[in-house]
């Protein structure tokens, strides 16, 4: 099944995300690439353009990892990318697709999903711990999307991500994150959104809550 021309959908929306490296107050933690944009540019989608059908691209950015976690992710004697795409888990996060996956030597990790309905999704991993980058994107339709969340982040277990979706009016999920999500373990820091004709961009990034010490 030839699925690598689909995911490149993404790209195609008329919505950019800018991101800088410019840091928070030190009361609002850190701030990178990896996890919060600092501008974000809308652009306007002409009248012909705007789509009656439903669309949605939800992204999740990951960084700062457990090198436990990251080492599934290194080229071993006599695993193969299969392998991997099981025992992570990765599989069962949208069960129904075919996989395409392929791990680099010495390290990394992508993938490609497609189920009948086109729905896609791909991952991408650097488990290098001096860059650990983990990214995942789905047009996969739903209402909500806690529980898939919910699976990436038991996966993956990263210190920090942002989220963003982007959406238009006929989607399921056109009123999620409307509000400040709630994620179990991690701190909530920043949201914005932008709004461009029939579509709707959500943006907002978390960090692992900072355990307190007991004496």
């Amino acid at each position: 099944m030839e699925v690598a021309h689909f995911f490149f959908e993404g790209t195609e929306k008329h919505l950019k995300v800018r991101f800088s490296r410019q840091q928070f107050d030190t009361n609002q933690g850190s701030r990178d690439l990896h996890t919060t944009p600092r501008y974000l540019y809308a652009l306007d989608l002409p009248e012909s353009r705007v789509i009656n059908q439903p669309d949605q691209t939800l992204e999740i950015l990951k960084s700062e990892f457990d090198p436990a976690v990251m080492d599934q992710f290194y080229m071993k004697d006599g695993v193969t990318a299969k392998d991997v795409t099981h025992e992570s888990r990765i599989h069962d996060l949208i069960p129904g697709s075919v996989v395409d996956a392929t791990l680099f030597n010495p390290c990394g990790y992508s993938m490609n999903g497609m189920k009948s309905d086109r729905t896609y999704w791909t991952i991408h991993i650097t488990p290098e711990p001096e860059f650990s980058y983990v990214s995942f994107e789905t047009n996969l339709s739903q209402t909500s999307y806690h529980d898939l969340i919910r699976k990436v982040m038991e996966i993956f277990k990263p210190g920090n991500f942002v989220i963003t979706l982007f959406v238009n009016q006929s989607s399921k999920c056109r009123t999620m994150f409307s509000s400040p999500q709630k994620i179990s373990s991690f701190k909530h820091l920043d949201c914005q959104s932008a709004i461009s004709n029939d579509y709707n961009f959500v943006f907002t990034s978390f960090a692992k809550k900072q355990q307190q010490q007991h004496s």
